[in-house]
């Protein structure tokens, strides 16, 4: 599992959504304090922020179950969340004044492109746990479950740790620049981590990130009975077409494939003359 590009990209997305949402724990109030806001007031912001997310969660959930890679969902939560955290300082570069209406709105924004980035991670991770070659058992998904919230709580301790720390040092502004920063890095290394993969991943689909596929059959999610030639194409017996192919052994297959159905149909030949003898 540890051995897979794929799993610490997934793992990088997931950590950094939840840095991005525990950052904002010890630092939004002291933001919001000075718009002279009372306590309360800051509350129903960050209620307008869980609300955005509990609301989009669903529609969130529902597309990720509808898409086969999840890889261009998270990039697009990503680069979503690193623009909420350029209005929420606002950044200095942006030439904009902080204001209350401007926070507020930063906060819904990142509570949409959370549901983005963070929902698909398990299922993506999950996927792509099984197309390594983890069997498709209880025990995978206990171990992908445990690997998931380790990262999940780290992301969360990381994020609320560096968000004491930035304040003090760069300010909020500033600080939310950076996480902005951070988080636009791991969406690029996740857009070039999938394009790579777009022109790589030829030979067998199984490796792109979040795609659960099957056409190529490794040993242990093989027919016991079953043939492997060199390549990992399973032959479950001498008489039947071979399993779907890889690219990289297309030719091969296609031959094998016609001498067993020479086989099949001269064994239907001699038992066909035979029961005509008698």
């Amino acid at each position: 599992m540890a051995k897979s590009p794929s799993v610490w990209i997934v793992s990088l997305v997931l950590a950094t959504a939840t840095s991005t949402q525990g950052y904002l724990d010890p630092t939004v109030e002291p933001h919001f304090r000075e718009f002279g806001l009372t306590p309360e007031y800051v509350g129903l912001i960050f209620l307008v922020m869980s609300a955005a997310y509990a609301l989009s969660s669903p529609v969130g959930g529902w597309f990720a179950s509808k898409i086969k890679n999840k890889a261009p969902m998270m990039f697009i939560g990503l680069v979503i969340t690193a623009f909420g955290y350029i209005l929420l300082g606002p950044a200095n570069w942006i030439g904009l004044t902080p204001s209350l209406w401007l926070s507020t709105g930063a906060m819904l924004i990142l509570g949409l492109a959370y549901s983005l980035a963070f929902i698909p991670t398990f299922e993506a991770l999950l996927d792509t746990v099984i197309d390594s070659g983890a069997n498709d058992s209880v025990r995978t998904y206990s171990l992908v479950s445990g690997w998931w919230s380790c990262f999940n709580n780290l992301g969360e301790l990381a994020g609320a740790a560096l968000g004491g720390l930035f304040m003090d040092l760069f300010g909020f502004a500033n600080g939310a620049g950076i996480v902005a920063l951070w988080t636009a890095v791991t969406a690029t290394i996740l857009g070039v981590f999938y394009i790579g993969q777009l022109f790589t991943a030829s030979c067998c689909p199984s490796k792109r990130i979040g795609s659960r596929h099957s056409s190529c059959v490794d040993g242990e999610r093989s027919p016991l009975m079953g043939q492997k030639t060199s390549c990992g194409i399973t032959y479950r017996d001498a008489y039947t077409e071979p399993a779907d192919s890889c690219e990289c052994c297309e030719e091969s297959v296609t031959i094998l494939g016609r001498l067993s159905a020479y086989r099949h149909k001269k064994s239907a030949a001699w038992r066909k003359t035979f029961l005509l003898t008698l």
